[in-house]
């Protein structure tokens, strides 16, 4: 009778001690920092509320010493406790036992009258890296957060999960400015908040697009308030940083978001985007805004609303036609109020506008006005005095411009060409392979012909490119800086001394002699470095060089020079679109009325196989550009190829130089203008928000023109000749 008692009590001591005692954390990996694999060591843990001795327990078969643990208590089971108590601060109950975890998993078993068990894998983590293995609250099992493990102490990842259902993703940037791989903070990111009340062991996630590219969360590509572990209600920005798997697309992409165990945590999509936007979550809608990394959406929304005026600078007919243009660079509609005014040189105010009050705005507006004004300068100001939300950029919304009335009887008969100024350095000397930038000061009379070519002659044979552009504006005066492109001359076939610039066209032609010495040498080598650099590997990516000028001023077009080189390809020619624009932090300083469109200048064109090609592009610059350094993009964007071929400059505005209108001054009198235009009289403007007539280039300016576009104004005349030539004849076959 009392064995069945003794039975039964060994039966219920033994269920309660399993049910008490637990594996609690374990050391399988040390490095020799911590010991190396002398120092392996694992710790039991009595979850329960009475004490329990371990005698009769066995771990992996060996017999443990009859040790006491009271409820809450933590003892060390360790290979080498002298080696343990040098690498740890731990002052509790040490057993030594012989015992031996390997580094690629194992199953430990407390048996006898004690029962539990732990089966681990490298794949939780703690693998050579001076962490440990640690039990959470939930029974799961992941890496510690500090070094050595917390023996003796509550585990690091105690609270955390490696899943929860409050983990969203809140904010993502598919279409930042610069290059969508910047390192950060530059470039695409996704912002992650935790919802919830526990914190959230990211460690090993990764996210993913929809092609499958994966980008992993890393202490250097996130920033939080607790490395990868997101606490409650906080947020954890994850960047590209140079990836080349992981993407954003800009039309559509689905964004998955998978912890260490690939659980799927969250996932969200998106179509479409604008360049410098985020996408936010607000409740259960998303929003497109300017982008609020690791802070929830703003509740004042900003907006960017701009002015622009478009318009000649000299008129010789009774009125003076402009348009005011508001462009709204935000997505959301705003509403405006915009007022203007005419005043002129003396500053007596003649006219007073209000194109839109409280005016809902949702891309652009704008109004054409056409006042009949007397000869006279004038300057013209339309300002927003009031929106709806707050404008990060209120330099733009003030727009002025100076405008001169003629009369037409006064405007000289014939047309004019003069090289102001041609930009040789200090030396005043050019050098072969230059780009040589020439200010030309044109005036066009009212006759038919519009193309001006520009070109330099050596002894009589041509030794540059030949610059072309169309001036269509009658009775007109322009002042534009044009590029021309010596010859590199690397093999000396043209001595030195002097070469003749040519500028030709409207009926006129001038000349200017420019002394020449020496040779770019660094063209030369770049040329040859690049030409072995692409024949001796075989890319199907194409590939682009820039020249241009180091500074320009305000209302200049800005000159770059693109030599192509073609991608190698076995196929037909492939297309390519060339583009560039300048630009400072998130705004565009040559986008078309003052816009964010990038691509308003692309050049369309075909290249063969390892074809090289030269184009060149004019970026106007905005009239408000302000005086410092910007930054030029030129891009290329191949046939097949998702992402452009990008590279980017740098260049300095200077700023506008004092109006001097000394072409003007010998054929109109003061009394027409109303104001003493001697070579050294300024406007009573001031230059950083007025537009000048000898700074500001015209709209509607052609710097280039193809065959075929050249061709298809030729087809009425041909066609023409060929009636009047049929005609003929079949009058002479009757009379016949």
């Amino acid at each position: 009778m009392k064995g069945w008692i003794w039975w039964i009590w060994a039966v219920f001591f033994l269920s309660s001690a399993s049910a008490l005692l637990e594996i609690n954390e374990i050391s399988y990996a040390p490095t020799d920092d911590f010991g190396g694999w002398s120092n392996e060591w694992i710790e039991i843990r009595n979850n329960g509320n009475e004490t329990i001795n371990f005698s009769g327990c066995f771990l992996d078969a060996k017999l443990l010493p009859p040790t006491v643990i009271s409820p809450e208590e933590l003892i060390i089971i360790a290979r080498k406790p002298e080696i343990f108590q040098n690498t740890s601060s731990f002052n509790g109950t040490i057993i030594p036992l012989t015992i031996s975890l390997t580094n690629t998993g194992d199953t430990i078993i407390l048996d006898g009258t004690c029962s539990t068990e732990l089966t681990y894998n490298s794949s939780l983590g703690a693998l050579t890296n001076n962490r440990t293995l640690e039990r959470r609250e939930d029974n799961t099992w992941g890496e510690s957060l500090v070094d050595g493990g917390t023996p003796g102490a509550r585990n690091s990842i105690w609270h955390l999960r490696t899943t929860s259902p409050d983990i969203m993703i809140s904010e993502l940037l598919p279409n930042p400015f610069g290059a969508d791989d910047d390192h950060l903070p530059g470039g695409e990111w996704v912002e992650l908040f935790n919802n919830g009340s526990v914190s959230v062991d990211l460690r090993g996630a990764l996210l993913q697009d929809q092609n499958g590219g994966k980008v992993y969360l890393a202490d250097t590509n996130t920033l939080g308030k607790e490395g990868l572990t997101i606490c409650p209600r906080c947020y954890l920005l994850v960047y590209r940083n140079g990836d080349s798997d992981f993407s954003l697309d800009t039309d559509y992409d689905e964004i998955t978001l998978i912890n260490r165990d690939q659980d799927i945590l969250t996932r969200t999509s998106y179509s479409s985007s604008k360049e410098g936007y985020s996408w936010q979550r607000n409740g259960s809608r998303w929003t497109l805004a300017f982008p609020t990394p690791l802070a929830p959406l703003s509740d004042e929304e900003p907006c960017d609303v701009s002015l622009s005026l478009d318009g000649n600078l000299t008129s010789a007919d009774a009125n003076l036609p402009f348009i005011i243009t508001a462009t709204n660079h935000h997505p959301r509609a705003v509403n405006i109020t915009v007022v203007g005014e005419i005043e002129t040189g003396s500053g007596r105010v003649v006219k007073n506008y209000s194109p839109w009050t409280n005016s809902k705005i949702i891309s652009s507006l704008y109004t054409e006005y056409s006042p009949a004004l007397s000869a006279d300068t004038y300057l013209v100001t339309f300002t927003v005095v009031n929106m709806s939300c707050s404008d990060t950029h209120p330099e733009d919304n003030i727009v002025q411009q100076l405008y001169l009335q003629t009369d037409q009887t006064l405007m000289p008969e014939n047309s004019t060409l003069s090289v102001e100024n041609i930009n040789l350095g200090s030396d005043k000397k050019a050098r072969w392979g230059d780009q040589l930038l020439l200010k030309l000061h044109i005036y066009k009379s009212n006759e038919t012909k519009s193309e001006i070519r520009v070109w330099a002659e050596h002894v009589g044979k041509k030794v540059s490119k030949t610059t072309s552009f169309l001036l269509k504006e009658k009775n007109h005066f322009s002042t534009l800086t044009i590029p021309l492109q010596l010859d590199a001359n690397c093999r000396y076939q043209y001595p030195n001394g002097s070469i003749t610039l040519i500028v030709e066209g409207l009926g006129q032609r001038t000349e200017e002699s420019v002394p020449i010495e020496g040779v770019s040498s660094n063209l030369c080598m770049t040329t040859i470095a690049t030409s072995s650099a692409t024949t001796s590997r075989t890319s199907r990516a194409a590939a682009i060089s820039i020249n241009m000028p180091p500074s320009i001023h305000v209302g200049d077009r800005l000159p770059v020079t693109v030599q192509v080189k073609g991608a190698v390809s076995s196929s037909a020619p492939l297309s390519y679109e060339l583009y560039g624009y300048v630009y400072r932090g998130k705004k565009c300083y040559s986008c078309q009325n003052n816009s964010q469109d990038h691509d308003a200048d692309t050049q369309l064109f075909l290249l063969g196989s390892a074809e090289e090609k030269e184009q060149n592009l004019f970026l106007k610059l905005d009239h408000s550009t302000a005086e410092g350094t910007y930054k030029v993009k030129i891009g290329l964007r191949q046939e097949g190829l998702k992402n452009p071929k990008e590279t980017t400059a740098e260049v300095y505005v200077l700023p506008a130089p004092s109006p001097v209108f000394t072409t003007l001054n010998s054929s109109l009198p003061s009394s027409v203008t109303g104001l003493s235009l001697s070579a050294t009289t300024t406007l009573p403007y001031t230059q950083s928000r007025t537009a000048l007539p000898s700074q500001i280039n015209q709209g509607g300016l052609v710097v280039y023109e193809s065959t075929s576009a050249k061709a298809k104004k030729t087809i009425p005349y041909f066609l023409i000749i060929s009636f009047a030539l049929l005609t003929v004849g079949l009058v002479f076959f009757r009379k016949a």
